[in-house]
């Protein structure tokens, strides 16, 4: 059985901003997924420019999100910015990518075996509310839905930890942008059923009460996984 914990304000905070953004979406998020799952395609080649109108118009936001997403992207590396041109794609490493994945995946295993413990039954329900989410994008073949829903799973999942600079560690630029490319680069139809799946064995271990290391564990195959994925993506770009 999951058993209800500690309760602050923190968590509290952490798990509303979770909710919000699987129920209501983000525009900046938005137009920031937009970007990362495209650009890891190859649709945009390295000092393309990324022009706002066009954005805003992709994403179905206004120039507002779209000027705050490209200011979160150029601090997470993903593209760059000069007065005489604007913003650009900028060229990805892959190997930098890789490890700011791995990094990202040892960090967050560490905030999952904290958080179980303390995870209540309304998290659970949290993260089959994600995981829907995900099956929607899926047969949609809505990218930026999919990475949305799955960055929400993983918030969820981590939202009790008790560490504050663990969870602060997982937010930071170039961590943060590398948890979104593992979930832009899994809508693929060689990854994307497998990730739904090993989302629903989380959820299992859950219930079932598991050991807080076991499913700490798990969380770091899927991860591991993912960045396998994203290892074929790169090969083939």
């Amino acid at each position: 059985m999951v058993t209800t914990g500690r309760s602050g304000r923190t968590r509290d905070s952490t798990e509303r901003e979770a909710h919000r953004v699987v129920a209501t979406g983000d525009k900046t998020e938005r137009v920031y997924e937009h970007v990362v799952a495209r650009h890891l395609r190859g649709e945009y080649a390295p000092g393309d420019k990324l022009v706002i109108a066009r954005l805003a118009e992709a994403t179905g936001v206004s120039a507002v999100p779209v000027r705050e997403a490209l200011r979160r992207l150029e601090a997470d590396g993903i593209v760059e910015y000069t007065h005489q041109r604007g913003f650009r794609a900028r060229s990805l490493d892959p190997d930098e990518v890789v490890e700011a994945l791995e990094a990202h995946g040892a960090i967050e295993a560490v905030a999952v075996a904290l958080a179980v413990p303390r995870l209540g039954p309304e998290v659970v329900v949290g993260l089959r509310e994600a995981n829907a989410l995900m099956r929607t994008a899926v047969a949609d073949g809505d990218e930026a839905g999919f990475a949305e829903a799955s960055l929400a799973f993983h918030r969820r999942l981590i939202s009790a930890c008790p560490n504050r600079y663990i969870r602060q560690a997982l937010e930071q630029p170039g961590l943060r942008g590398a948890a979104l490319r593992a979930a832009a680069v899994v809508l693929t139809p060689e990854r994307s059923e497998r990730v739904l799946a090993e989302h629903d064995e989380v959820i299992a271990a859950l219930e079932a009460g598991a050991d807080p290391e076991a499913i700490a564990r798990m969380v770091s195959r899927h991860r591991a996984a993912n960045v396998a994925a994203y290892r074929l993506v790169a090969v083939r770009s």
